[in-house]
């Protein structure tokens, strides 16, 4: 439905909504610096707040999604989304859902676990490379990995894992993840401590380096 705003509200469980700053133009990645997956209903005032960047206003993009987590713009754009329980989606820009693309690893979708985040490679537009981390099952429990493939029409072609986090763990806490790509193209992979290694993730924290070939 339309709301008074003269922009289309949806409303309903696994909402994904996106802010778009008014002072910049829609499309832009100003219009895209609020997320959230609080729904909104048809006939509520539009939510407006206010940032450092100028007003932003709240639509919602797309709904039916089951725990939405990770989110990242395709360049043409659609909307990667992963939920949580294993399915990776691509959000047309009418707001209408895929059927879950092929080629996900498997998950252990156990309390905080499951399908994470989700970046797109700094030359996605030659390779066509995503990037996911997820919570892995394994022998002796889970831990938090880093999967890439190459995205295609129907899915993810030749996933490979480029990072695991030791040792697995039988826990169903903490998994983290956030996925970020610097100026550079390194990939920055934040972790959880997975509840039971609190203690030792603080003395032990650091940043670890590795290359992938």
């Amino acid at each position: 439905t339309l709301g008074p705003d003269g922009l289309r509200h949806r409303c309903g469980p696994g909402a994904v909504e996106i802010g778009q700053a008014h002072a910049r133009p829609p499309g832009s990645e100003a219009a895209r610096d609020v997320l959230s997956h609080s729904p909104a209903c048809a006939g509520d005032e539009p939510l407006t707040t206010a940032t450092e960047r100028g007003k932003v206003r709240v639509v919602t993009a797309a709904q039916g999604l089951q725990h939405p987590w990770g989110m990242a713009f395709l360049p043409d754009g659609r909307l990667l989304v992963t939920e949580r329980p294993g399915r990776l989606r691509i959000v047309g820009n009418d707001g209408r859902l895929s059927a879950p693309l092929e080629g996900v690893p498997a998950v252990a979708a156990v309390g905080q676990g499951g399908l994470l985040d989700v970046a797109l490679d700094p030359e996605f537009g030659d390779n066509q490379l995503v990037y996911l981390s997820y919570g892995e099952p394994r022998d002796g429990g889970n831990g938090t990995s880093v999967a890439r493939g190459r995205l295609t029409e129907r899915g993810l072609e030749g996933l490979q894992v480029i990072f695991r986090q030791l040792p697995a763990i039988d826990s169903r806490h903490h998994f983290g993840s956030r996925l970020v790509f610097d100026r550079g193209g390194r990939l920055f992979v934040t972790l959880g401590d997975r509840n039971s290694e609190r203690a030792r993730a603080q003395a032990e924290l650091r940043v670890e380096q590795r290359r992938v070939p």
